[in-house]
């Protein structure tokens, strides 16, 4: 084993990591939405760590004498058209009445936790 090297790996080298998604089960990211970072041993990828652009949804409100006329499908389909197509896709919530348009959205739950960084001070 000699020093390791790590670093940012270019867009153009993604292809690289495809062997790496196939073991897990996952289609290689896009590039251009992507961040790898690698750990490298005489040329060869040992570890990677990859960041994914992400679009969050923040605030998704119908006011309540709408709910039920398909509102919020509509909201939610107009807004991931906008999206490229090529962009992976994920929902995630915590209200019951959004896993069902998720689900009807053509969404499948993945296996996993989700973690988010603790805030400071708590």
């Amino acid at each position: 084993m000699s020093e390791l090297i790590y670093r940012r790996l270019p867009e153009e080298e993604m292809g690289r990591l495809k062997s790496l998604y196939e073991l897990y089960g996952e289609p290689l990211p896009v590039p251009r939405f992507t961040v790898p970072y690698v750990a490298e041993d005489e040329g060869k990828i040992i570890g990677c760590i990859t960041g994914q652009q992400v679009v969050s949804v923040s605030m998704f409100h119908v006011e309540e004498s709408y709910r039920g006329l398909g509102v919020a499908e509509r909201l939610a389909t107009e807004g991931y058209r906008l999206l490229p197509e090529s962009m992976e896709k994920q929902f995630i919530t915590r209200n019951h009445h959004a896993e069902l348009l998720a689900y009807r959205m053509g969404f499948v739950p993945k296996i996993g936790q989700l973690w988010a960084e603790k805030p400071a001070g708590r």
